[in-house]
């Protein structure tokens, strides 16, 4: 938020601007959430999709119509992610968008050498 007021491409966005900036991060959350939960929770899967979409999106390379598509694809899954979702949910499916089932633990020389005992 405090890039609103700090840079001045942010302070000049018009009413439609904001608001298509504001679907455009809400999309971009929703697919890093479900990268984040279906890569296992690696960080470094994220960082790598956040930096190739920025370099799409957010430099001189990708400027025009490359950044407009890029966007549109963003948008266009995290629609399809969320509704895929409400589907497992109303199927009493475990969901995709949601917290990773936890991890059970394997086979443990410490933990399994009292079971015998």
């Amino acid at each position: 938020m405090p890039f609103f007021f700090l840079l001045a491409s942010y302070r000049g966005f018009g009413p439609f601007e904001l608001v298509g900036f504001s679907i455009g991060i809400t999309a971009g959350s929703i697919v890093l959430t479900w990268l984040y939960n279906g890569s296992g929770g690696s960080i470094l899967a994220v960082a790598v999709w956040h930096t190739l979409y920025n370099l799409a999106t957010a430099t001189v390379a990708g400027e025009g119509m490359i950044a407009a598509v890029v966007s549109a694809l963003v948008t266009v899954l995290a629609v399809v992610l969320v509704r895929r979702e409400l589907r497992r949910r109303r199927q009493g499916r475990r969901p995709l968008l949601g917290p990773p089932p936890p991890r059970t633990a394997g086979w443990s020389p410490l933990r399994d050498a009292g079971a015998h005992s």
